[in-house]
């Protein structure tokens, strides 16, 4: 089944600023991203697998990203992978921690912010690692 949405995704690109017409490689680093993204967000998907591809981006720029995944995808699953403390705390509900391939933790926001961020945390999960 094809679930891309044209209309959706022109519509993310206007809402965005993002202009067609121009090449990608030409684009501001967060305009590609941007691209990206809503390219993956015009699906009409109930899960969403992101895989950190905002690795370069820092600061106010990473958290407009985040926002964008927020509106859009409202009513799917966003699975997001990170290694950026910034990318979990503004976004997750709940904190995966994987060794070796293998799950090793599982923890909500809640009970995270009542120890501590989750930097020091998953220093404190891989410090034997």
């Amino acid at each position: 089944i094809f679930d891309f949405d044209l209309d959706k995704t022109m519509k993310f690109f206007a809402a965005n600023s993002i202009n067609t017409n121009k090449r990608l490689g030409s684009l501001k680093l967060k305009d590609q991203y941007l691209v990206q993204l809503l390219l993956t967000l015009g699906r009409n998907a109930k899960i969403y697998l992101i895989d950190d591809l905002f690795l370069k981006l820092k600061g106010q720029e990473l958290l407009d990203i985040l926002e964008i995944i927020k509106e859009y995808s409202s009513r799917s699953l966003i699975i997001l992978t990170s290694e950026s403390c910034q990318v979990c705390e503004s976004f997750a509900s709940l904190f995966l921690f994987f060794e070796k391939g293998k799950l090793s933790k599982a923890v909500s926001k809640y009970e995270l912010h009542e120890k501590k961020s989750i930097n020091s945390f998953s220093w404190e999960v891989f410090r034997n690692v």
